[in-house]
């Protein structure tokens, strides 16, 4: 059984991730939607994202929410220098992208998020940010196929674990997929400081085909994979040019000097 000590230490490590104020707030929001369940999106807010972030209940908006911002997730991705282009790919509803364009003020931050419904409310969390951020409703691929929403559930089934494959030849495409070469065309010059990927399995797809026309341009990698063979795939892909290391579901690959 939950005592008030553990309560109060819970509090205490909210309080030490995300500010006491809006630690304070979350409490009372989240004893208040007990009482009131709430029926349409409702604000989060951190000291480490700079706007309030919009959640959907009975979804896993919320745990992300938690991973990014209080557990940190994404804490140890420390680029060599401050990062002028990020890309995250798979953003989700925006949780990350919000944490990066925070922790970086002259980063422009790339999202990419295939599923509708996450994509919608990644421009609502992204649009406060306004040119610092780019949303692209498309799924990441090795290469420009056409792609459906895949309907199998993968993992939990939740927002978080959305899934796309290619389409088959009977099949009319949901979307045309975009590779990292053509997320980064509008950006001829610019090295990529970031480049987050959670793409629920097809980061396979991705690191097993050719990357040696664009990972020359990657300083640092922050990729959740989510098989053994998607981390070898990573890893050959990437050679002894980059310093790996694993942070819980992260594998992070920072260039060498």
């Amino acid at each position: 059984m939950e005592t008030f000590g553990d309560r109060l230490r819970m509090f205490a490590d909210l309080a030490r991730s995300i500010g006491p104020a809006h630690a304070a707030r979350h409490k009372l929001r989240h004893a208040w939607h007990q009482l009131t369940p709430p029926r349409t999106p409702y604000r989060l807010t951190t000291r480490s994202a700079a706007f309030p972030l919009w959640c959907r209940p009975d979804t896993s908006d919320e745990t992300v929410f938690w991973q990014v911002f209080v557990d940190l997730q994404y804490e140890p991705v420390v680029p060599r220098e401050p990062p002028r282009l990020i890309l995250d790919c798979g953003a989700n509803v925006g949780y990350t992208a919000a944490y990066f364009l925070t922790r970086f003020p002259t980063a422009h931050v790339v999202a990419v998020e295939p599923d509708p419904g996450n994509a919608g409310l990644l421009r609502r969390n992204l649009r406060p940010y306004g040119a610092r951020a780019t949303v692209v409703e498309t799924g990441v691929w090795s290469s420009p196929v056409g792609l459906v929403m895949s309907t199998t559930p993968f993992r939990d089934g939740r927002e978080w674990a959305r899934q796309v494959r290619e389409a088959l030849p009977d099949e009319t495409p949901e979307m045309r997929a975009s590779d990292i070469p053509a997320l980064l065309a509008g950006f001829p010059d610019a090295r990529v400081g970031i480049l987050k990927m959670d793409i629920e399995g097809a980061e396979l797809e991705v690191f097993s085909a050719d990357c040696s026309k664009w990972i020359p341009r990657v300083d640092t990698f922050a990729v959740e994979v989510h098989s053994d063979v998607a981390g070898r795939a990573l890893e050959e892909a990437l050679g002894p040019e980059f310093a790996i290391v694993h942070h819980g579901e992260l594998t992070i690959a920072t260039r060498r000097a």
